[in-house]
């Protein structure tokens, strides 16, 4: 074993029956230069997906339950210990280990649990003595509600803008680096609304624990508001399994040196509002040092994907839906973390969608397979009321879904098997560039341009072919299928006759249906739902109601 590694479930079991000791002194270690040493070669050689695990896993939770935007989640709350003045509001769940996080593991964090007077926070004229923000990296609130008053939110508000601790101009040295982390839990009202509807958030306060002082854009644009709401409920801590981090020390160390670091600006190019980019600047450089040592030479694709998550995150208390994919690299990113569910290599992936919540897979080892994997906790109850519905499903029925197959218990992996692409390809994923470094571009290049000649000289000749049959021919918005030429809408016609012809089965209205949630193959002139968790399978139309339909649609075959 790596002599900078323990065992976390060994350290949570003291912690467990000794509420006075802490991580650092559990895990003392006495030749930590050394040991640190081997610690720094070794992360260097680390996959980014072995990085995120390993941080999770020496926090003492087990990165093995997490889903890939619970990891996103826990790697953003951690963000200050690497990057000064990052200042987030983390409102989840109870029993999700909020205060553990900074008042247990690292000495330079402190967590307020009660109320505190602004000279006890920020500067005490009396004593001449600054507060706990001078003495700590890091500082959290237990509850925001003991920041209930106008006076200490607009200490707060100034301090959040310039680091001040004092507004008097006759004390020296009064600015401070901190972070504030604000800790707070949804009342069960909202709590059941962002159940209902996690990423409409138009009739939701994401900042509803705090008092109306801070209901003001100077303090929205100020903080990260972290999207906790999408994590289950329940902590992760490690307590059966042998699960091994990182010395908490060693960390600790690691954490330091990279306070120290700072991401060159021009990595980073923004055209969002100019209040935002402190904020994202902050998570983009706080992911970049906790998973890459040279911050001179990040993979573009990882600093897109960074940038990209940023933005959603600090638009987040402005905007009225919340969507974590959508984007190239953070989509690429969301694949990469779900890679620990995978059956096959990453490199064989050779089809790929993104969902609000869940990935769809195909890999070059079974073609007649659809994987889907939960990216959040909305993804596993999709996947399993999916189950549920085959399972309650008529033969009738089943003959309008996509058979699935579940291989998890825990609802985050379901095989669907088709070997059809799904209909409508907006949510695609383009391949070409994920598994490719940048010295093997020119080459595919040059094949890719062989192939393309080769493309249009076989074109050319089937020209050729169809001038001596006198057929006329147009490739320009056609459809080639079963040896019928289809107009662009005379394909879509057919295509809304058999969502149509669903709606019908299933009492659904076809306009609900969207294309990426069915299969159509044209070929048969059939059309499946390969994602029905919407769908109330108990409503079915009888055999009689559907023959004067089904007969209407058979004619266009």
């Amino acid at each position: 074993m790596k002599n900078y590694l323990v065992n976390k479930k060994d350290t949570n079991k003291q912690l467990k029956y000794n509420k006075i000791l802490n991580v650092m002194d559990i895990e003392k270690i006495e030749n930590i230069e050394e040991i640190y040493i081997d610690f720094k070669e070794e992360w260097k050689n680390l996959s980014l997906v072995q990085k995120v695990d390993l941080l999770i896993n020496s926090l003492g939770k087990n990165s093995k339950k997490m889903l890939p935007i619970e990891k996103i989640i826990q790697l953003v709350s951690i963000i200050p210990f690497v990057e000064y003045s990052t200042h987030i509001s983390y409102t989840s769940p109870f029993s999700q280990g909020k205060t553990f996080q900074y008042s247990k593991i690292f000495p330079n964090s402190k967590v307020i649990s009660s109320g505190i007077t602004e000279a006890a926070l920020f500067y005490d004229k009396n004593k001449s003595k600054f507060g706990i923000l001078k003495d700590y990296d890091i500082v959290a609130f237990d509850d925001v509600q003991c920041l209930n008053n106008d006076s200490i939110a607009s200490s707060i508000y100034d301090f959040l803008s310039s680091g001040n601790l004092s507004r008097s101009n006759n004390v020296m040295d009064s600015i401070s680096c901190s972070s504030i982390i604000f800790l707070s839990n949804y009342t069960e009202e909202t709590q059941k609304k962002l159940e209902n509807n996690p990423y409409f958030l138009k009739d939701v306060n994401l900042l509803e624990p705090f008092s109306d002082s801070f209901q003001k854009e100077a303090f929205k644009s100020r903080i990260v508001v972290l999207p906790a709401y999408l994590m289950r409920d329940e902590n992760f801590i490690i307590s059966e399994e042998d699960i091994y981090g990182i010395n908490i020390n060693v960390l600790h160390k690691f954490f330091q040196e990279k306070l120290k670091e700072s991401l060159p600006l021009f990595k980073i190019e923004l055209s969002c509002k100019e209040r935002l980019k402190n904020n994202i600047y902050s998570i983009v450089s706080g992911l970049s040092k906790l998973l890459f040592d040279d911050l001179e030479s990040i993979p573009e694709k990882y600093l897109q994907a960074f940038i990209q998550l940023a933005e959603k995150l600090v638009e987040l208390p402005f905007e009225n839906i919340l969507k974590l994919y959508n984007k190239k690299e953070l989509n690429y990113l969301l694949i990469e973390l779900s890679s620990i569910f995978f059956k096959y290599s990453i490199e064989n992936v050779v089809e790929a969608y993104i969902y609000e919540d869940r990935c769809i897979l195909r890999f070059q080892e079974e073609k007649n397979i659809l994987y889907k994997i939960a990216l959040t906790k909305y993804g596993i109850n999709k996947n399993l009321r999916e189950v549920k519905n085959w399972q309650s499903a008529s033969s009738s029925q089943k003959s309008h879904l996509i058979e699935l197959e579940n291989i998890d218990k825990n609802g985050i992996i379901l095989k669907s098997h088709t070997e059809l692409p799904i209909l409508g390809d907006y949510k695609k994923i383009n391949l070409d560039s994920f598994y490719y470094n940048q010295d093997n571009i020119q080459t595919e290049i040059c094949e890719i341009k062989d192939e393309l000649k080769e493309c249009k000289e076989a074109l050319k000749d089937l020209a050729d072919i169809l001038k001596n049959l006198n057929i006329s021919y147009k490739f320009n918005n056609t459809i080639f299928k079963n040896r019928l030429l289809l107009s662009e809408e005379e394909y879509r016609d057919l295509k809304d006759e058999r969502k149509g012809y669903l709606g019908k089965l299933f009492d659904i209205y076809p306009q609900n249906i969207r294309d990426y949630d069915i299969i159509f193959d044209i070929k048969d002139n059939k059309i499946k739902f390969l994602n029905y968790d919407f769908i109330d399978i108990a409503k079915e139309r009888s055999l009689e109601d559907m023959i004067e339909y089904h007969e209407k649609v058979k004619s266009l075959k």
